[in-house]
């Protein structure tokens, strides 16, 4: 089994933006991407990095997940590839 090629270049921590305790902040967490994008991260720690994903109900990571999971090919070059 071939491991993946190591992580190189600025990978960051990310938080999940919220409105409320169970509801996720999409504008938020839109310009949060951009803004990381802007400042030239290679890649996104998601849901757990910082110490939320245990209090997130599992609806809410799901939907960071799909969220971000649809939004990869837009402009997300420096995180994803």
């Amino acid at each position: 089994m071939k491991l993946p090629a190591p992580f190189r270049g600025v990978v960051t921590a990310m938080i999940t933006p919220l409105l409320d305790r169970d509801t996720l902040d999409v504008t938020g967490l839109e310009r949060l991407i951009a803004n990381l994008i802007g400042g030239e991260v290679n890649g996104l720690f998601i849901l757990g990095t910082t110490g939320e994903a245990p209090s997130l109900r599992y609806q809410t990571r799901r939907e960071v997940i799909q969220y971000l999971s649809a939004r990869r090919g837009a402009n997300t070059r420096h995180c994803w590839d």
